[in-house]
């Protein structure tokens, strides 16, 4: 059956998701297919993350690298810098040398400065942020703290509705969290994903109040789109029968052993192309090798 068949859509269910390194124009041209297709189940989250895209601060990195030497506290929540952004945690092992408290809210990381650990439970956060915690005193008297927010944070099914506007809200009353001050803005966003802030600024997600309704793993036509980090209870269920599967990428990982059709793509070392960096700048890329074999463009 083709997908301009008029019932497509009652034979099968569509279903996307891109992977981590899919560049803006195929981003653009990935939804443009769905929504002509009269879907809108695509995803740019291989992990089951959630996010508020509607103002940009809620995920990007909002404090500029050249002022994160201005912070006078920093809290990191469910992240370990020193994987996910080395050259970010550099800055503060420097926070770190000039007396700055680092503390730390999630799982252990081993950090090459001394961190300060606050517990791996979320109901802590909770604590923190009304006033029923010791180290709520300590961001009080802080006028600039850094609180970086690690991507494992945002799979928490109550991430969005209930911890971040607890953290916003706490923030506005300490007025740590002002606009008028565009160089330093206490919350910022990690992600492990390198195209993450380009499938959000796109909105490539569905929307967070029907995305437990549009989840249907049975009799789905999945096209996947580069993505092959989609997380294990995801990836079990797509695999599952009456599925059929469409692969298109470069690195033929897992999800392409498991394809039904693979349809092979150039990297992006392969083409000019564009991604938001984590800060929300535009970054262009050109292409520095000639694409081999029969992969096409995305």
């Amino acid at each position: 059956m083709a997908l301009s068949d008029p019932n497509f859509k009652n034979n099968f269910n569509l279903q996307g998701i891109a992977g981590n390194f899919v560049d803006a124009e195929a981003l653009i041209a990935f939804k443009d297919l769905f929504n002509k297709l009269g879907s809108a189940n695509y995803d740019i989250n291989q992990d089951g993350s959630v996010f508020n895209n509607d103002f940009r601060y809620n995920y990007l990195f909002n404090t500029s690298l050249s002022n994160l030497n201005k912070a006078d506290i920093c809290l990191l929540i469910a992240t370990n810098p020193r994987l996910e952004a080395p050259i970010l945690n550099v800055k503060i092992r420097k926070l770190f040398l000039n007396d700055v408290s680092i503390y730390n809210l999630g799982f252990f990381s081993s950090l090459n400065y001394y961190v300060r650990s606050l517990g791996n439970n979320a109901d802590i956060l909770v604590k923190i942020l009304e006033g029923n915690h010791w180290f709520c005193q300590k961001l009080l008297m802080c006028q600039r703290p850094l609180i970086l927010v690690g991507s494992s944070f945002y799979q928490r099914v109550d991430s969005l509705y209930k911890l971040l506007p607890y953290l916003y809200e706490f923030l506005h009353r300490t007025n740590s969290f002002k606009f008028d001050n565009v160089d330093f803005i206490s919350i910022n966003s990690l992600h492990s994903s390198g195209n993450l802030v380009t499938g959000l600024d796109l909105n490539i997600q569905p929307s967070y109040y029907t995305r437990s309704s549009n989840i249907n793993y049975k009799n789905n036509l999945y096209y996947l789109l580069g993505a092959d980090d989609i997380s294990k209870p995801i990836k079990s269920s797509i695999d599952s029968s009456n599925n059929f599967i469409v692969y298109q990428g470069h690195h033929g990982d897992q999800s392409a052993s498991s394809a039904d059709v693979i349809l092979p793509s150039i990297t992006y070392f392969e083409k000019d192309s564009n991604f938001s960096s984590l800060f929300g700048n535009n970054t262009k890329l050109k292409a520095v090798f000639y694409s081999l074999g029969r992969a096409r463009n995305d």
